[in-house]
């Protein structure tokens, strides 16, 4: 049954150009049965819709290892200097300072979502905006093998051993032994070959994550404590068993790093509706639908989700989406905060940025409207917006 629903919805898909866009219905969720309590719709990697079983019964659930290791999680590091990507094992520290690693430019860790992995346009054109525009690291985290269950508490389980995974790695570049004989669960290792070149900073690593690899990095933050890393973006972090029945290990919050910046795509649907950074931005209300997204709303909702990876690589080369502090969208579009304060969103963000923030986007890329974006609906220049 379900089956059949998902290709009903594809083909009002592919239909949409004639058709035109459905009208979006907040509540549509409801008239489905057991939606949200046993099953729900999740994006993939592709950003098209999937059954996501929240519960199951005991022979079908699948058993939990107590440990991540390298056949679970790999790291992929892309410079400028390679043409291929390079493999990082965090269990041979050789193979990161032998590497074509430059521990005195910046790195930006990027990870993916459930059903994704790093090959994902997440990772993907994020890591080629990066590289287009500065000299630095760049490391995709692919936790596929653990990602790909579609019995979801399964993949959400893993986020929080895959962060200390990831730990391990900005450890590794910045010395372990910064944090003392409690800080690491390795013994200490000799020195790497290569390590002459010099140590990474925390100052200059930034971890970045979207949907429920959000939260992978916000655990990743919680195991480097008491130190942090410079910054961790969101993008749209997942809402399920995070927001709605949270569990103990928390999420992704302003704590994690020096600084949390969070964008909220799909807020209250698939992602996170509070504002849990230093600095929150909701384009376009942060709520589905996202101007451009249409048609069947489990495919709005996906598309919508994936609209905040989107915005963040557009940023890394444009300053262009700003947006207006304000208490809420509707305060934005009435123009009640106009005069305000302003925020760049993405990769621009003033670390010092503080408050929550709207903006107005364009339907297709380029998507920033720059300072028009930051203006209420109402406003004189919304008829330039191609909504």
């Amino acid at each position: 049954m379900l089956g059949l629903h998902l290709a009903v919805c594809l083909a009002a898909v592919l239909a949409s150009t004639a058709q035109g866009p459905e009208t979006y219905d907040p509540s549509w969720s409801s008239r489905l049965e057991g939606y949200g309590q046993t099953w729900m719709y999740f994006p993939d990697g592709r950003g098209v819709p999937r059954v996501a079983l929240l519960a199951s019964d005991e022979r079908s659930t699948p058993s939990i290892p107590s440990e991540v290791g390298p056949d679970d999680v790999s790291f992929y590091l892309y410079t400028r200097r390679q043409e291929l990507s390079e493999i990082i094992d965090v269990d041979d520290p050789n193979s990161l300072w032998q590497s074509s690693f430059d521990p005195k430019r910046p790195t930006r860790i990027v990870t993916h979502g459930w059903r994704s992995s790093s090959d994902a346009d997440v990772v993907q054109i994020i890591k080629s905006a990066y590289l287009e525009m500065e000299d630095c690291n760049v490391i995709g985290v692919d936790w596929s093998p653990l990602a790909s269950s579609k019995f979801y508490p399964w993949a959400k389980s893993y986020t929080n051993p895959v962060g200390r995974r990831v730990s391990e790695l900005v450890k590794m570049m910045v010395g372990e032994e910064k944090w003392g004989a409690d800080g690491d669960r390795r013994r200490k290792k000799k020195k790497a070959v290569g390590t002459d070149k010099g140590r990474a900073k925390l100052k200059d690593i930034h971890l970045l994550g979207h949907s429920l690899g959000a939260h992978l990095m916000g655990y990743a933050g919680q195991h480097l404590r008491p130190h942090k890393v410079s910054r961790i973006t969101g993008m749209d972090p997942a809402m399920p068993l995070f927001e709605i029945l949270p569990s103990s290990d928390g999420h992704l919050d302003s704590s994690d790093a020096e600084f949390v910046d969070v964008i909220h795509t799909c807020a209250g649907a698939l992602g996170f509706l509070d504002n849990i950074g230093h600095a929150d931005f909701y384009p376009n209300g942060g709520t589905p639908v996202q101007p451009g997204c249409c048609c069947a709303a489990e495919f709005a909702e996906a598309c919508s989700h994936g609209r905040s990876y989107q915005f963040f690589a557009e940023s890394i080369r444009s300053k262009d989406f700003v947006g207006l502090a304000c208490d809420s969208w509707e305060g934005f579009q009435n123009g009640s905060c106009a005069g305000g304060p302003t925020a760049v969103m993405g990769e621009h963000t003033s670390p010092g940025t503080r408050g929550v923030f709207y903006l107005n986007t364009m339907r297709s890329a380029p998507f920033a409207l720059g300072e028009r974006g930051a203006r209420s609906a109402s406003s004189a220049f919304h008829d330039d917006y191609d909504y």
